[in-house]
């Protein structure tokens, strides 16, 4: 049996808020008997607090076995000099860490972006005979656009960026990206590669329905209320500030927009939905199964992005489709945009544009048939495509073939 090390230092550990998707995958995997391996980092990345790897092991005696840490930095912001520099650190760490360590595993699997680490292990994966399988959740730099506006400065600025990650799509012996927009990017750089996968992130669907059945009830929506609701995280490539001027622009005071999650935009947009007069209900972190009892009682689910931002299918749309309501979409990935389309699952609208945004949510309260079928489409989406116990298997059964 193969040996498989997992690497990916952002992540949540047991006994944190979630289950992300490389986790997921060694949990999946380790359950089922195989040799597997996770090395990670003592440091939360979503929460900005260093663990207690200790505690962790004391609590989760199970992993001691399996999981290993290397330090990292603590740093405050996604997007800042201290956080890259963090990152090559740590990478650095984790690549000493392979060095010494490597020779035991067949197959290393990475989650993309990272800044050092995919570049420098191949020299490793050749001398030890390893397969390097990258898992693309993400588009880098392609993320600094939204602070870099000028096209020039940025490809100035970030050549050496866009260098490195050739180079990284380069060493690849597979590829798995959560979407088909990441897998053909990295694909045109580099062409050698016969495995090659398109999972997207998905939902645990068995744990959103338990969520719904178990908290449902206790979540209180009145008669005449519309709640239009986004979930995820509150940073500046979100176009909230579209959907609070498509609100208030209905001038329907039965609108609340729900909001679960955090960020460093809350504090502004608090602002912005007191000037605007429009309901917004700041919930913060919603725990998962709480979260998909919110979903079930929503009206519209709205996946907003601004038109410079890179993401693609992204983790909040696995849980939109599976709480079987309609969704409204805008951004700048085609491919999303053709999911709700060709599925018959909401209404896509032009991103950073209040009247399109309006129109779409005045189309699906207008029409409460359709928005039914809106919404069963999005569940059977949800089933063929996003859960995560299906679509994931299709990963292990490449690792089995490589």
């Amino acid at each position: 049996m193969k040996t498989i090390l997992f690497i990916n230092d952002s992540i949540y550990i047991p006994g944190e808020k979630a289950i992300k998707r490389t986790f997921f995958l060694f949990e999946m995997m380790r359950q089922r008997g195989y040799n597997v391996k996770f090395l990670t980092s003592d440091f939360n990345h979503y929460n900005k607090e260093t663990r207690d790897i200790d505690k962790f092991f004391r609590e989760y005696p199970e992993y001691k076995d399996y999981m290993y840490f290397v330090h990292k930095k603590s740093y405050k912001k996604n997007i800042s000099v201290k956080r890259f520099l963090s990152a090559v650190r740590s990478e650095k760490e984790e690549l000493k860490w392979f060095a010494k360590n490597g020779k035991e595993f067949d197959i290393v699997y990475i989650s993309w972006p990272t800044f050092y680490l995919v570049k420098h292990i191949r020299r490793y994966c050749d001398d030890y005979g390893i397969k390097l399988v990258i898992d693309i959740n993400d588009l880098w730099p392609d993320s600094l656009k939204m602070l870099i506006k000028n096209d020039f400065i940025y490809n100035f600025l970030t050549r050496k960026l866009q260098k490195d990650t050739r180079q990284s799509y380069l060493n690849a012996d597979a590829i798995v990206a959560v979407s088909e927009e990441y897998l053909q990017h990295a694909c045109s750089v580099n062409n050698r590669v016969t495995d090659k996968l398109v999972v997207y992130i998905g939902s645990m669907l068995d744990k959103f329905d338990s969520g719904v059945e178990k908290y449902a009830d206790t979540i209180h929506k009145k008669a005449d209320e519309i709640w239009i609701t986004y979930i995820g995280t509150l940073g500046r490539s979100y176009d909230f500030d579209t959907v609070f001027r498509a609100i208030q622009k209905l001038n329907d005071k039965n609108i609340i927009f729900k909001i679960l999650g955090q960020g460093p935009e809350e504090s502004r947009l608090r602002g912005l939905a007191q000037s605007l007069n429009v309901r917004v209900d700041f919930l913060g972190f919603v725990e998962y199964e709480r979260m998909a009892a919110y979903l079930s009682k929503t009206d519209i689910c709205v996946n907003c992005i601004k038109r410079r931002a890179s993401q693609s299918i992204i983790n909040k749309i696995a849980d939109y489709f599976a709480s079987g309501k309609p969704v409204i979409n805008c951004g700048p990935c085609k491919e999303m945009a053709d999911l709700v389309k060709i599925y018959g699952c909401g209404i896509n609208y032009n991103a950073e544009d209040v009247d399109s945004c309006a129109a779409a949510i005045a189309s699906i309260l207008s029409d409460k048939e359709k928005a039914l079928i809106y919404g069963k489409n999005a569940r059977k989406l949800a089933e063929l495509k996003f859960d995560r116990q299906r679509s994931h298997q299709e990963i292990i059964s490449m690792l089995d073939r490589l």
